[in-house]
């Protein structure tokens, strides 16, 4: 008799990842009685929260319609350079195809992602280029800074007007215009993640409100590209079914 895995069990009693990103408030209404008892661990703790709470909230002066931001969920690597010395060039994968595959994935929880290429108000992206430069062990690293003036309003893919889902697909061809830095070498390097965080970022600092999920090319073999690609689809819907999105 062989040991099988069970794939049947109940969703966990405690707070899950995704349940605390669509409420806060879990955390502080949810303290031990031992650390509430204590004034200085409860007054620690309400700063701890404040201060990453403050970030998810507007000024009472600037109101705006909630903007929630999904995490940028981790499939396949998403990296991949070109130039002289790179000996095997990435596969990236045709962005039409991925938006094909995201709109049906998306399609079977209920989302009609029937406007296309719409414009978020007020969410600008920088052009930004590599820096190279030497730390305190003299050690070459890198960086990646914003230009100064050289932005554009980023463009939002896929939306489904009625219940405010949205979503941006950071891919090869639109890696500069999602503020994807350039190389002032030989080699072009893509980190198509990192992009992702960058642009999820900046939807939170000025978003039009709405939920929103940024997803990249995982850059891997089509096959295997296409399961990643659906894995972060998966993540994102169990995101927002853990905000009362879908």
């Amino acid at each position: 008799m062989k040991p099988r895995p069970d794939k049947h069990y109940r969703p966990p009693r405690y707070p899950t990842r995704l349940r605390v990103a669509a409420r806060p408030a879990l955390l502080e209404n949810n303290l031990p009685p031992a650390w509430r008892a204590s004034r200085e661990i409860a007054g620690a703790a309400a700063l701890f929260l404040a201060a990453n709470l403050a970030g998810c909230s507007s000024s009472p002066d600037t109101p705006r319609a909630r903007t929630a931001v999904a995490p940028v969920f981790v499939h396949g690597e998403g990296q991949g350079a070109f130039g002289c010395v790179v000996v095997s060039p990435p596969t990236f994968m045709s962005e039409d195809e991925a938006l094909l595959m995201i709109e049906e994935e998306l399609g079977k929880q209920g989302l009609n992602l029937s406007r296309r290429d719409v414009t978020a108000a007020g969410v600008m992206i920088p052009a930004r280029e590599e820096y190279w430069y030497k730390n305190f062990f003299g050690r070459m690293k890198i960086e990646y800074r914003e230009l100064p003036n050289i932005s554009k309003p980023l463009t939002i893919d896929r939306q489904d007007p009625d219940k405010q889902v949205s979503v941006v697909f950071v891919s090869y061809g639109d890696y500069f215009e999602r503020g994807g830095a350039s190389s002032n070498s030989t080699v072009q390097g893509y980190d198509l993640p990192e992009v992702a965080r960058f642009v999820a970022d900046k939807i939170k600092d000025t978003g039009p409100g709405g939920y929103f999920g940024v997803l990249y090319d995982p850059v891997a073999d089509p096959g295997e590209a296409k399961e990643l690609l659906r894995l972060q689809v998966k993540d994102f819907v169990d995101w927002l079914k853990a905000q009362g999105a879908i």
